[in-house]
């Protein structure tokens, strides 16, 4: 993840990154793609947050596929991170 990680984010790019909701037993890979996002300056979009639009009222097909809604408050998610850069 490392190495993928410093390829990407070459060239003053701004990387958005999801924390996995990850399942029981398995909070190893959170903790290490938290340390790799730090580790990089990524911005890193907490799994509460991911979370939350799942659980939204209409946001997904069948609770793991994003509907239109669902898309559509993810972007706005994602724009609130990301919108203050292009704000300069």
């Amino acid at each position: 993840m490392n190495a993928l990680l410093a390829e990407l984010n070459k060239n003053d790019r701004q990387l958005v990154m999801f924390e996995l909701p990850l399942p029981p037993f398995y909070h190893e890979y959170g903790r290490l793609q938290r340390a790799a996002a730090r580790r990089h300056g990524i911005r890193l979009v907490p799994k509460r947050v991911f979370l939350s639009i799942l659980a939204g009222n209409g946001s997904t097909l069948d609770t793991i596929h994003l509907s239109q809604a669902g898309h559509q408050q993810m972007a706005e998610t994602v724009w609130q991170l990301i919108g203050p850069a292009y704000a300069k």
